[in-house]
Parts: C-alpha cells; sequence; structure tokens
C-alpha cells in the first residue's frame, strides 16, 4: 500500500523471551531484564514499573539516584538504603538528607553518611585543610587517604596515626 509503518518496540519480557536474548542463561536474562525494565523507569519516568522488576530494591534506588529523589530511598532495602541517601546527599552536596538515615545503622548510619559527604565535598575542592579539623582520628586518617589517593602524594600517608588505617596500606 506503500504506507511504510514502523515496527512496535518488543517490551523488556519480549526481548528477553525471544531470540536470541532468550538463549541467554537464566541468572543471566533476570539481570539483563532488571536492568531493562530499570532503564525503562528512569526514561519514561515511571517508578511504578520497578514493581515489576525481580529485585523493586536495586530499581527503586537506581531510580531514586538518577532522578535525585530520595523519596525513594525508602522503598530500597535496608542494606542499600545508606548507599541510596548518601548518594543522592552527595550529588547534591546537601548532608541534610542523611538525616533520614537512623542514628544507629549496621549498615551506614547518618553520622557516617554525613561524614563522607562533607569529605567527598572537601576532597573534590581539594581543602585538605579540612582533615585537621576532624575530631576522631580514624575519620582523620580516612581523610588523609583520600587526599593522598586525589594527588597521587604519598607523603600524605606519613599523618595516618591510628593503626586501623596502616600507612603502609595507604602507600
Amino acid at each position: 500500500s506503500g504506507i511504510e509503518t514502523t515496527p512496535k518496540e518488543k517490551s523488556c519480557e519480549e526481548k528477553y523471551s525471544s531470540f536470541p536474548l532468550s538463549m541467554l542463561d537464566e541468572q543471566t536474562k533476570e539481570q539483563d531484564l532488571l536492568t531493562c525494565l530499570t532503564n525503562k523507569a528512569i526514561d519514561e519516568n515511571n517508578s511504578s514499573i520497578c514493581k515489576e522488576t525481580s529485585d523493586k530494591s536495586s530499581c527503586y534506588s537506581r531510580y531514586a539516584i538518577s532522578k535525585s529523589d530520595d523519596t525513594f530511598c525508602k522503598m530500597v532495602s535496608e542494606e542499600g538504603e545508606y548507599f541510596c541517601y548518601y548518594k543522592i546527599a552527595r550529588d547534591r552536596n546537601d548532608d541534610s538528607i542523611c538525616d533520614n538515615l537512623p542514628e544507629e545503622n549496621h549498615y551506614g548510619d547518618s553520622s557516617t553518611c554525613k561524614f563522607n559527604v562533607n569529605l567527598d565535598i572537601e576532597v573534590s575542592e581539594d581543602n585538605i585543610e579540612y582533615c585537621e579539623i576532624i575530631g576522631v582520628q580514624w575519620r582523620k586518617d580516612i581523610c588523609y587517604v583520600k587526599f593522598a589517593k586525589k594527588r597521587l602524594d604519598e607523603s600524605l600517608c606519613y599523618n595516618i596515626k591510628d593503626d586501623l588505617n596502616p600507612i603502609t596500606d595507604c602507600i
């Protein structure tokens, strides 16, 4: 008839149930399907797609981080919640987002999150003086390690005082 029609794009599920993707092993297929659905949720700005995935927590975490929307971090597993809030707080340079985390948590608490966000900001601004105002020695040591790596300057490793962060590991 002379009318060209564009073929309808296959859904993620259709892609992974038809050849050649159907030939993938089950674990790879499941992981790739999760990635496909997560990317679709992000691209279409539709978080409800995460409900259809095999790993809702992972989908909501990636969605929250890509949209810089910490409200979705509440839908992430306890293990992934810290990273979700931390990543968004770091990306926004706003450590108050860490307040959504508990004060004490095996997977990462609000004070650890705030410390890491502020340290990342100071390292990105190359403000090594920040290390000196840190009151807890092991955190001060972590600061020097980060600056040593950033500057590729092993002499900064000699500022480490705590045995938990050996100088040799830094070098």
